[in-house]
């Protein structure tokens, strides 16, 4: 049957998601090579209004992308890694860096807050540590104030 286009599953699928100023003008710089090539090839480029296509327009299939990571990941002797995990290591990142998990589950479309806590708990330890540390700080860095 080949790539079907349609509708994602879910409304919370289509989301807006923040990209930093680099991010848009590396789309923007992309977008303006894509231009050009479509010019190039006039009526033989098949316009689907996709991001990453091949350079005809037409829709990359999974096999090439997975082929080209595979390429990738050897070059930079990077063994075990999947093109699906860069997801995964994205999320391990933002929760790392302290970015709130409400903020990371929706940048992931997860239906709930708990489905990323519960998917990346692995994380959680070294923040669990960070935490009791900065509480230790505010109770004993800090005269309290009370009765």
């Amino acid at each position: 049957q080949g790539i079907v286009f349609g509708t994602p599953k879910t409304r919370r699928a289509t989301r807006p998601v923040a990209l930093s100023p680099e991010t848009v003008d590396t789309l923007k710089e992309h977008r303006r090579a894509q231009i050009q090539q479509r010019l190039a090839l006039g009526p033989a480029y098949q316009d689907q209004d996709l991001v990453f296509p091949w350079g005809t327009g037409k829709p990359l299939d999974r096999g090439a992308v997975r082929r080209t990571f595979a390429k990738l990941t050897a070059t930079a002797n990077i063994k075990g890694v999947r093109f699906h995990d860069l997801r995964h290591s994205a999320a391990t990142f933002m929760l790392a860096a302290g970015i709130h998990p409400k903020v990371v589950s929706e940048r992931l479309g997860h239906a709930t807050v708990a489905i990323t806590l519960d998917t990346y708990s692995h994380v959680l330890p070294n923040l669990q540590r960070e935490a009791a540390a900065a509480v230790e700080t505010i109770l004993v860095g800090r005269e309290i104030v009370g009765n």
